[in-house]
């Protein structure tokens, strides 16, 4: 069975480094990382955020996902509609790639794309 962890599992991203459940966010990502058919999906930070949190503030929580899942088990998702109350669609998508600018081609088009493909067993004729 392949499970996909939504939205980080909501970390509070307003609170910041002050977020008094860090610990215990990344050891349960690391819990879930251990089963191999487990994805996580970096999406929903915008709307864990505040109005005036920058892109930056997404990079310890993005990084802390693909520390656990590795690039080859994180699926990016734009949270569409919901992203638009903080964000939209193109600054998250930016602001993820940010993030993820260490990686190689390959694993990034991995994040943005073909690791959902393989996590829900997708063909490309499905993706229309």
């Amino acid at each position: 069975m392949t499970v996909v962890l939504d939205h980080l599992a909501k970390p509070s991203v307003e609170s910041g480094s002050q977020w008094r459940h860090w610990r215990s966010w990344v050891e349960q990502l690391r819990e879930i990382a251990r089963c191999p058919h487990a994805f996580c999906k970096v999406s929903g930070l915008p709307a864990q955020a505040s109005a005036k949190t920058s892109a930056d503030s997404f990079r310890p929580y993005i990084e802390a996902a693909l520390e656990c899942f590795g690039a080859e088990r994180l699926i990016w998702g734009s949270d569409w509609p919901v992203v638009t109350l903080h964000s939209s669609m193109q600054a998250w998508q930016e602001a993820v790639g940010a993030c993820l600018n260490q990686l190689s081609q390959c694993e990034r088009d991995g994040v943005f794309g073909a690791n959902a493909q393989r996590a829900y067993s997708l063909r490309s004729a499905q993706l229309g």
